[in-house]
């Protein structure tokens, strides 16, 4: 047994781990959007347990989806806080950095950027992720590829599919 699995007396191990559960932020310095943000809200979007303070004119500026539902014919647009369904609150944090131009882009938050900038029409944040995922990741073509289909990410999809 040591023969096969020892080489020169050492043990080479591959272990390929799936996070499915992170509890706090493993980053230094975000950008907060918590209660101390208050007086400079508007409104309060919750997402799960977590509140963010936020400003409706920025967002919708950013976004047709909050567009309507902020500065349209609906109820939400008069409530002070609207709870947000399916949407992970650590992915809406990284969001909301990303379209408040802080750098919040790494191969770990892309895809929860990607995925919440698509379900809210927030062309600034793909456009972002897709210029992150081109120059800067680290990520295997054929993640950024998956990526570029489910996003449609044009310009990325032509960088996977190029002849190297």
């Amino acid at each position: 047994m040591e023969e096969e699995y020892l080489n020169d007396g050492k043990l080479e191990v591959e272990i390929h781990v799936e996070i499915m559960k992170m509890i706090g932020f493993p980053r230094k310095g975000l950008r907060s959007f918590g209660e101390e943000m208050k007086q400079f809200s508007d409104v309060i979007l919750k997402v799960e347990d977590r509140k963010f303070y936020v400003l409706k004119l920025y967002l919708s500026s950013q976004s047709p989806y909050f567009a309507t539902l902020f500065l349209g014919q609906f109820q939400e647009s008069e409530k002070l806080e609207i709870e947000l369904k399916d949407v992970n609150p650590h992915d809406f944090q990284y969001y909301l950095e990303v379209i408040y131009a802080e750098d919040a882009i790494d191969d770990y938050t892309v895809e929860g950027i990607l995925e919440i900038a698509d379900m809210y029409e927030t062309p600034l944040a793909i456009k972002k992720c897709e210029k992150y995922l081109i120059i800067e990741s680290k990520m295997e073509m054929n993640k950024k590829l998956e990526l570029a289909e489910k996003y449609r990410l044009e310009e990325l999809k032509k960088v996977c599919q190029k002849p190297i």
